[in-house]
């Protein structure tokens, strides 16, 4: 008799256990549904689109910044933007691209001259940056206009900056 309540309470705790079990893959596999691990992941930056930048070049490498925006802007329209690039210790040479995302080529920066636009979706500085020298890298942004933006999402814009010591090989677009 008492290996039959022992095995009946063995049975009832693995009962137990799968019920627990399935009720948490039910809720996980809802939430997940709804998209609650993907936003819940989402990075957020303490910068906002318009607040000017300054994207510091120790040597060469990627370098970059980002900006939150909900999606009730408006686009096609220019967004002032001042973002200035501040150069390390040595000469480089730079080209910069917009992301939004994680998505290239989603809109353009412009307002200054000297930078020049590739075939390649980046935009190339024309000469040599010298040694701690800040140049301006926009004053305006502009999202493209065929984007379908969502007005209850928010949404990351980087602006990339690559610096390298040698010049760039690039055809201008």
């Amino acid at each position: 008799m008492a290996i039959n309540n022992k095995k009946n309470g063995t049975i009832a705790l693995l009962i137990s256990i799968i019920i627990l079990l399935s009720l948490m893959c039910v809720v996980s596999i809802t939430y997940n549904f709804i998209g609650g691990f993907y936003y819940s992941r989402m990075v957020s930056f303490s910068k906002v689109l318009g607040e000017d930048e300054t994207i510091v070049i120790n040597g060469e490498g990627v370098y970059s910044c980002s900006f939150n925006f909900g999606g009730t802007l408006v686009l096609g329209t220019d967004i002032k933007q001042n973002i200035y690039i501040q150069n390390g210790d040595k000469e480089t040479y730079l080209r910069a691209k917009l992301m939004l995302d994680n998505k290239d080529n989603m809109g353009m920066v412009f307002g200054l001259v000297n930078w020049v636009s590739g075939s390649d979706g980046y935009i190339y500085f024309n000469q040599a940056v010298s040694a701690r020298e800040k140049i301006g890298l926009c004053k305006y942004i502009k999202i493209k206009d065929d984007i379908k933006l969502e007005s209850n999402q928010n949404y990351i814009l980087s602006v990339v900056v690559e610096a390298t010591s040698a010049p760039y090989n690039y055809i201008i677009s």
